[in-house]
């Protein structure tokens, strides 16, 4: 069988902000249809995270209300080993006293049978400066 074709950075950075909608993030299912079984991520506040918690933190949000996705700039993708990719972004939030808030992100995706899902992410606060 014949490696699946890289994708565009178009093709993965609209996955990647399926995330950040409200309703996406509300639905467990839409979610779990974007994440590897495996999945697992290490947030911008450190904490190391599984599937299946990270799908209940997202339901979570979304039911608290208020969520506003961030601004993203300097989307990147890069081949990785093995048919991954990585697609490497910035975020910025806005804070009540002070500078946005920047996270410089990366996540890894998988294809898996035809449909590509992540399979890590991970969020870095970025320096203030």
């Amino acid at each position: 069988m014949a490696p699946a074709a890289l994708p565009a950075l178009a093709e993965i950075l609209a996955l990647e902000l399926r995330l950040q909608d409200p309703a996406v993030r509300a639905d467990a299912a839409a979610v779990g249809a974007l994440l590897m079984p495996d999945f697992f991520e290490i947030g911008s506040s450190g904490t190391l995270e599984d599937r299946a918690a990270i799908v209940g933190r997202l339901q979570d949000e979304a039911r608290a209300g208020g969520f506003v996705p961030p601004t993203v700039t300097d989307a990147t993708l890069r081949p990785l080993p093995g048919g991954l990719v990585a697609l490497t972004y910035t975020t910025s939030r806005p804070t009540p006293d002070g500078p946005p808030r920047r996270v410089l992100r990366t996540s890894v995706w998988a294809n898996d049978g035809g449909k590509w899902r992540m399979a890590f992410h991970q969020g870095t606060v970025a320096a203030t400066g």
